[in-house]
């Protein structure tokens, strides 16, 4: 997807390296104008994330790949989505990713955690991407 097709709507969105595979994990109350500013700044070659601005200039825009992991979710859920997708991604090692010192100085969530914010995403996806109670319940209860 190309960060100009981007929703405005608040979510969590990844930045894909398609030529090695790293990932940056993101959240933001606008996904398309963040991606937008992430586009801009890698353009310009100022980009607050050193690494992921290398490989752009290694590889080139046409490398990445911007995307929504998932869209329109609750406001005090979309911390808790990043968080548990760089967890699932792993986009906190170098190795797999760009969201390197994401946990410092917080605690990275439990398993038992990453198991209720899947029960969360499934719930999200069976709803047909409206909130249902139960989902609103949990986003709060676990915020």
């Amino acid at each position: 997807m190309n960060h100009s097709n981007l929703p405005y709507d608040q979510g969590t969105y990844f930045i894909l390296n398609k030529q090695n595979d790293r990932i940056y994990v993101g959240a933001s109350g606008n996904v398309r104008t963040r991606a937008n500013m992430h586009y801009a700044a890698l353009a310009r070659g100022n980009h607050h994330n050193a690494a992921l601005q290398s490989d752009w200039m290694t590889y080139g825009a046409g490398a990445f790949e911007f995307g929504l992991l998932v869209e329109n979710m609750y406001s005090l859920c979309v911390r808790d989505f990043e968080a548990f997708f760089v967890r699932l991604y792993q986009s906190d090692n170098p190795r797999y990713g760009y969201n390197i010192g994401f946990f410092d100085g917080r605690q990275p969530p439990s398993k038992t955690y990453a198991e209720q914010i899947k029960a969360i995403a499934r719930a999200w996806q069976i709803s047909n991407r409206r909130y249902s109670d139960e989902v609103i319940r949990r986003c709060i209860a676990h915020t």
